[in-house]
């Protein structure tokens, strides 16, 4: 089961984790895989880090499924339906309601991001291609 979230929230709930260095992934990644120094990033550096965190994290995870078989997407923003039919597929048995309403509470919950990051992202997003997307380019990766 691959559970997915539309990838801008994704973004948006690990750039809200760069606090803690010592358990977040995103400082780990700037730090241990790009080679930076994650406290003298500013803001729009941190978004932008984030974002290529998810999207490579999402495309190994897409290209780990792409030749299993019997494997299902379940989406956060349609959590309710797709469960109900993920519960069928196995053919779950108990209180499906009660799954849901118990599946359906938020833990961990992160804060917004200012309007005023994302209007700067969006202004400098399309100066440069990010690392990946270079890349699949370069070797004509769809």
């Amino acid at each position: 089961m691959h559970l997915t979230r539309e990838e801008e929230k994704v973004v948006h709930s690990f750039n809200q984790r760069w606090s803690d260095t010592k358990t977040s992934i995103v400082f780990a990644f700037a730090q241990t895989i790009k080679f930076l120094t994650p406290e003298t990033l500013d803001e729009i550096n941190k978004y932008e880090i984030s974002r290529e965190y998810v999207r490579i994290t999402k495309d190994n995870i897409e290209f780990f499924f792409k030749d299993k078989t019997n494997t299902m997407e379940i989406s956060l923003e349609n959590f309710s339906n797709d469960f109900r039919e993920f519960w069928k597929w196995i053919n779950a048995e108990g209180n499906l309601d009660l799954a849901l309403s118990e599946l359906g509470k938020t833990h961990n919950a992160s804060t917004n991001v200012e309007n005023e990051v994302k209007e700067k992202l969006e202004a400098k997003s399309s100066q440069k291609l990010p690392f990946l997307k270079r890349l699949r380019h370069k070797l004509r990766i769809n």
